[in-house]
């Protein structure tokens, strides 16, 4: 199959309930003795940058790590022994304990423990990513007492937050501290990084509390604190159902500084129907319509939860009772409004609504969204409707689904025809087919960029082009889905994954291509062919006055690298004029790049130096006539560095191929 198909499960490809369900318990099936935990931390220490090239562990030395667990090391030398496939066990190794390694800082405060988990490159404590973060090893707790006693401290570290203030979605390490966003028009105060109402922040510190207690039993983190938050949670699910007004909640990020109670300070209108409002999506971007249709779906699963908790550690009737009607409440109001009816997917599980008739009929790629409802605990994996959406989530129906060299789902936050790695994980994690979770890691191994390491996003077309290098919950997410794949369907890892061969796109003729960005500009279309070099763009003028320039924007961007190709096929039998763009928007002034340009291995152009020639933000056009295909039928176009060059980055900003 190819890497953009997902066949239907079958009987002889299907995993059964069974074993979907037990994917959480199988992140344990790796462990060893936990006698054999100093040798193993030894033999990493040992072995740190010492495997065969090109797959050297890309984890910080021992020393440097922020935190080591004996059964998380032992898990990765056991599960990586069952993986076949080289890169891909390699992958596992470097992104499973990211989070231990990089993200965490572990402490006693007053005997008792604390964490303070960042997401990676933010250096701030959200309170969704934290408890995804270390989720991936709660099944370790029962045999590790050092992970154990960290995963309470995240717990712990929770509760001080939720109490601080119970809107605010990301915190400081530092309870003194002023964030970045303090002129936001809302009521920040000290130690709070973000003050954004999300409905699944506080979901995701229940799921992590009732994970935490069904893995050991361990009730220690369950103090009157903890107690006291629950309350919280509860009160303000119930002001966010806004039966009788705004609610407590306003927020406003830059412009002009509002009217006390304006309308623009509590997002877009929304009709009372028992839901909770959720003023931001999981990704941190504003809602449409305020009722998040996956997010009430989390805190029904979790006010459950609660409700035992409560029940069976604290023996609050009271608080338990109120945690299940709410929950009861809201179910009843999804099961009433979150049903809708689309053209060709048939009744699917809306977005978002806000009780006034409009409806989001879509899917983002955080979590939660409609795909992982299942992993969340929120609905069966067998149910129709949940079966339904998410082949709606899966298709070009979805409008934040993508497909060219690479398929998966994205979404606003990081815009079009960019992929979220979490949505590969995702739709692996609640499949019950063996060709789609091969076809998730399959393409997961294929679009890291050779980093080692999950990211937030990628283009469709062309994995090199990501955003963010370190983002923790994405790698241990990854571990997460490997582990489970190893408990519930072994004979995936016992395969190699070869990379999926991407069909050759052929452009008509004339050909006009625009190196530097990802959408046609004025006329000139990208290559989807291309994957070498890096992007650049500026919004300097950029004089066009030269005779056969392209439109200005062409040159607002550039392509640039030690050594790049661009390869065309074009019909046999007749020759072609080539013409190349170029213009300098960087700023090296002359004699600092100069580079060479081959045509079909022919070089055109030797010690070209645009700045020399023409100055800065100016065209530079270069045609070639008489150009024919080589013996495989293509125009082969190579940029380099010229040898000496002082700046060793070659560049171009578009080129065109013409049939005279």
């Amino acid at each position: 199959m190819t890497q953009q198909e997902h066949p239907e499960p079958n009987a002889s490809h299907a995993l059964s309930r069974r074993s979907l369900l037990q994917g959480a318990a199988a992140l344990s099936v790796a462990g060893l003795p936990l006698g054999l935990a100093e040798s193993v931390l030894a033999q990493a220490a040992q072995t740190q940058g010492a495997q065969a090239a090109p797959f050297v562990s890309k984890r910080p030395a021992l020393k440097d790590r922020r935190f080591t667990s004996a059964a998380v090391e032992e898990t990765i030398v056991a599960t990586k022994r069952r993986i076949r496939d080289s890169e891909l066990a390699w992958l596992f190794e470097n992104c499973y304990p990211n989070t231990l390694d990089t993200t965490v800082t572990f402490r006693e405060e007053n005997g008792q423990p604390n964490t303070f988990v960042i997401t990676g490159d933010i250096d701030a404590m959200w309170l969704r990513d934290s408890s995804a973060q270390v989720w991936p090893y709660l099944p370790l707790t029962r045999r590790d007492a050092k992970l154990a006693r960290l995963v309470q401290g995240v717990i712990r570290r929770q509760v001080q937050c939720i109490l601080l203030d119970p809107y605010a979605n990301a915190f400081l390490a530092d309870p003194n501290a002023k964030s970045e966003w303090s002129s936001d028009y809302t009521e920040m105060k000290p130690g709070i990084h973000e003050r954004k109402w999300e409905v699944d922040s506080l979901c995701y510190t229940i799921r992590l509390a009732y994970g935490y207690w069904k893995q050991t039993g361990d009730t220690s983190p369950f103090d009157a604190g903890w107690e006291r938050a629950m309350g919280t949670i509860i009160q303000t699910f119930r002001d966010q159902q806004r039966k009788d007004g705004f609610g407590n909640y306003a927020f406003k990020r830059g412009g002009a500084r509002p009217e006390p109670g304006s309308a623009e300070l509590y997002g877009s209108p929304i009709k009372p129907i028992g839901l909770i409002c959720s003023r931001f999506r999981p990704s941190d971007d504003e809602t449409t319509y305020q009722f998040l249709i996956p997010s009430n779906f989390f805190a029904v699963a979790s006010l459950r939860q609660m409700a035992i908790l409560l029940s069976k550690i604290h023996h609050n009737t009271a608080m338990a009772n109120s945690a299940t009607m709410l929950a009861d409440e809201v179910e009843h109001a999804l099961q009433q409004h979150a049903k809708q009816q689309h053209p060709t997917a048939g009744t699917v599980y809306a977005y978002e609504m806000d009780g006034l008739g409009h409806v989001s009929l879509m899917d983002d790629s955080n979590v939660p969204d409609l795909l992982s409802l299942p992993y969340l605990g929120a609905c069966s994996v067998r149910d129709p409707i949940y079966q339904n959406t998410r082949k709606f989530v899966w298709s070009r129906a979805n409008p934040w689904f993508f497909q060219g060299k690479f398929t998966g789902v994205g979404g606003p936050h990081v815009g079009r025809d960019m992929i979220w790695p979490m949505s590969l994980i995702m739709f692996g994690l609640t499949s019950t087919s063996v060709a789609e979770v091969t076809s998730s890691l399959r393409t997961l191994k294929a679009t890291h960029a050779g980093t080692g390491f999950m990211h937030e996003s990628f283009h469709k077309n062309n994995p090199r082009r990501f955003t963010r290098s370190w983002f923790a919950w994405a790698n241990t997410l990854f571990g997460e889905f490997v582990l489970q794949t190893a408990g519930r369907a072994p004979q995936v890892l016992a395969q190699q994954f070869p990379l999926p061969v991407s069909p050759h796109i052929t452009l008509p003729l004339p050909i006009r291509v625009v190196a530097g960005v990802e959408e046609p500009v004025a006329g000139f279309v990208p290559d989807p062919n291309i994957e070498a070099g890096q992007t650049n763009s500026s919004r300097a003028a950029v004089d066009v006055s030269t005779p056969g320039s392209a439109p200005a924007a062409v040159y607002q961007s550039e392509r640039y690298g030690p050594d790049f190709t661009f390869s065309f096929a074009v019909p046999r039998g007749r020759l072609y004029n080539v013409r190349l763009h170029f213009a300098e928007i960087f700023g090296a002034g002359p004699g600092r790049r100069v580079e060479n340009i081959d045509i079909n291995g022919q070089r055109v152009l030797s010690n070209l130096d645009i700045a020399a020639a023409v100055g800065l933000n100016k065209a530079l056009v270069k045609d070639f006539a008489g150009i024919a295909p080589n013996a495989e039928g293509n125009i082969v176009i190579r940029v380099m560095a010229a040898p000496g060059s002082a700046d060793q980055n070659a560049k171009i900003s578009g080129l065109e191929i013409m049939a005279p």
